[in-house]
C-alpha cells in the first residue's frame, strides 16, 4: 500500500512539475511574442504616420505646381491674345475662353487625408487591442504568475500611447466637446 501512495505521490509531483515547465514556457514565449509585436506595431503606425504627412505634402506641392503653370499658361494666353500692353481698341467683341482650374485635384487630396485618416485609426485601434489582451494577460492570476516568473513586462507599457489630436484632449480635459470650428471667424 505504502508503494502505491508513493508511487502515487511521485507520479503527482511529476505531472505538477510538468505542467510548472510546460506553463513557464507557454508564458515565456506568450511575453516574448507579445512585446515584439508590440513594438513593432508601434514602429509600422509610427511609419504610416510618417508616410501618411510625406504623401499629402507631396500632393499639396502639385496642386501649387499646377496653379503655378496656369498662372503661366493664362499669362501668356492674354499677352498673346492682347499682346504686351493690353487691349488698345475702342470696342472689342470678343467671347473668352480661359482656362479652369481643376478642382479634381482638391478632391483628390481631400479624399486621400480621409484614406490615411482611417488607415491610422485602424491600426491604432488595434495597437490598443493588443496592449489590452497583454494587460489583462499581466493582470490574470495563472498568466500573470507566469509572467512575472519570467520577467515579463520588460517593455515600459505606459511608452505605448496612442496618437490623438489637441481637440480630443482638450474635450476629454474639459469633459465638454464643442465641435470642431471649420470656418473662422
Amino acid at each position: 500500500m505504502g508503494k502505491i501512495i508513493g508511487g502515487a505521490l511521485v507520479l503527482v509531483l511529476l505531472l505538477g512539475t510538468l505542467l510548472g515547465i510546460g506553463s513557464y514556457i507557454t508564458y515565456r514565449n506568450y511575453g516574448a511574442r507579445t512585446e515584439i509585436e508590440l513594438n513593432a506595431k508601434v514602429t509600422d503606425n509610427r511609419q504610416m504616420l510618417g508616410k501618411h504627412s510625406t504623401q499629402i505634402g507631396e500632393m499639396a506641392q502639385v496642386t501649387t505646381m499646377y496653379k503655378d503653370d496656369l498662372v503661366e499658361v493664362y499669362t501668356a494666353a492674354m499677352t498673346g491674345r492682347y499682346g504686351d500692353d493690353g487691349s488698345t481698341a475702342v470696342m472689342q467683341w470678343i467671347k473668352e475662353q480661359n482656362p479652369n482650374m481643376d478642382s479634381a485635384l482638391y478632391l483628390r487630396i481631400s479624399q486621400k487625408i480621409e484614406a490615411n485618416r482611417d488607415e491610422f485609426q485602424n491600426a491604432q485601434t488595434q495597437l490598443i487591442d493588443q496592449k489590452q489582451v497583454y494587460e489583462k494577460a499581466l493582470a490574470t492570476l495563472w498568466s500573470g504568475f507566469w509572467l512575472d516568473m519570467a520577467g515579463y513586462p520588460k517593455i515600459d507599457l505606459a511608452s505605448i500611447k496612442v496618437i490623438s489630436s489637441t481637440h480630443a484632449n482638450e474635450a476629454f480635459e474639459a469633459g465638454v466637446d464643442d465641435g470642431i470650428q471649420v470656418r473662422r471667424q
